[in-house]
């Protein structure tokens, strides 16, 4: 069978199975298709991925009790709005079961049924931004709206004057990042700032620095598109620092942050390409 890396529209483009024994069930699979099997970690509720020969087929989460659901394999359709699916699932006589809602640096999910009772997903994946980075291009973060009387985006910069030539130069660096508020973002690494491509004799310690406009409920730090450390600080000023602990010497890797306020307003800050020598 070929391995197919996407799907079209509309089309299946994954599936996991809710099991109230996980470990059987991983066992279980194991044996039978040769799958194998890696947490995804804590900050995604303890999700595993299952993959055949290095290729990712398939999840897998605990179903506890408390759901008072049954075990089950659920199907994941592509869509490119995933609120507009939700919409058209009500629509046609569905019930959302769950979401939509953010799988951070992964995309966007929801649960539905349709008018039968049966249970399916639907996926919108990583936006262009993310997929531009994984395959290699270096571009900063910035946000702006364009639907005027629904949200507010701002693009944020640090510049040395209230010059044009330096709101240039600052694009130029990429020392810039977007938010839907009026967050504040100041993220370093052994002086060097946000947007920056630099090398470093001893393992990435990157300095976080955000000012809030309402307390963060979140904070990730995304090392080449995987979440790497999470902290749920519940104040609207975050100040830590975060040092890689698995960095490999010869190796560059991208990082960036992300906010996320208990409002739901969101920081992203560019990233810096750090190559630890």
């Amino acid at each position: 069978m070929p391995i197919r890396n996407d799907a079209p529209l509309g089309a299946p483009c994954w599936l996991d199975l809710l099991t109230s024994d996980l470990q059987r069930a991983q066992d279980f699979y194991g044996t039978v298709f040769g799958w194998t099997f890696e947490s995804a970690g804590p900050e995604y509720g303890g999700y595993v991925n299952a993959a055949k020969d290095g290729h990712q087929v398939a999840g897998l989460m605990a179903n506890f009790p408390e759901s008072q659901s049954p075990d089950r394999w659920s199907t994941y359709f592509h869509t490119a709005d995933i609120n507009a699916t939700a919409s058209a699932v009500a629509e046609a006589g569905g019930a959302t079961v769950m979401g939509p809602h953010e799988v951070p640096v992964q995309g966007f999910m929801s649960l539905a049924t349709d008018p039968a009772g049966a249970v399916f997903g639907g996926w919108q994946p990583l936006g262009f931004v993310s997929l531009a980075l994984q395959k290699g291009y270096r571009l900063g973060f910035q946000a702006s709206s364009d639907h005027i009387s629904t949200h507010m985006s701002y693009c944020n910069l640090w510049v040395t004057a209230p010059t044009r030539e330096a709101i240039l130069e600052a694009f130029h660096k990429r020392r810039i990042y977007g938010a839907t508020d009026n967050i504040l973002a100041d993220v370093r690494c052994n002086g060097h700032f946000m947007g920056e491509e630099f090398s470093v004799e001893a393992a990435p310690a990157i300095s976080v620095k955000l000012w809030g406009t309402a307390p963060f409920a979140k904070v990730h730090i995304v090392k080449d598109n995987n979440m790497v450390y999470s902290i749920e600080p519940k104040t609207k000023n975050v100040d830590f620092v975060w040092k890689d602990g698995v960095a490999e010497r010869g190796k560059t890797s991208y990082y960036y942050v992300r906010g996320e306020q208990a409002d739901g307003e969101l920081v992203w800050v560019s990233p810096m390409w750090i190559t630890y020598k």
